[in-house]
């Protein structure tokens, strides 16, 4: 099992921010939901959005999700470097370590969401973004 799979949600390291996003389904009707959330070092959010994408796959959806989240990134003001573009680090970690983007991209389904950018944490993601400030890091 990677190390990556064994870890809680963890801030990004320097002055970097960090992006997370996580996809959801609902097969029956093809409705595919993506959400992201940009965070900095002090692990404030800074921005967070989701939304759905019709007869789409899981893997695009996230890979959407992914494209969306760095350009919410640069769209805040980040420059490349900030979220580590000369060494994008993408991996598969487990949906813990995700929760709230998780939470985000589930809601889009179940709401039908087209797209909204959450300029602050909704109600329903709030507790999941506190508990992660409170959560230890365990090691790799």
């Amino acid at each position: 099992m990677p190390a990556s799979l064994l870890r809680d949600w963890s801030p990004p390291s320097d002055s970097r921010i960090k992006v997370d996003c996580d996809a959801s389904v609902h097969e029956s009707i093809q409705l595919f939901g993506f959400g992201y959330i940009v965070r900095d070092i002090s692990e404030s959010w800074i921005k967070g959005c989701n939304g759905t994408i019709l007869m789409a796959s899981v893997l695009r959806t996230k890979l959407f999700a992914i494209w969306r989240g760095l350009l919410l990134a640069w769209n805040c003001g980040s420059n490349p470097e900030d979220f580590g573009c000369s060494a994008l680090e993408i991996g598969l970690i487990q949906r813990n370590a995700i929760r709230a983007a998780d939470l985000l991209a589930r809601q889009a389904v179940e709401d039908n969401l087209n797209y909204v950018e959450w300029l602050l944490p909704p109600a329903f993601v709030s507790n999941v973004v506190l508990a992660d400030k409170h959560s230890p890091v365990l090691s790799s």
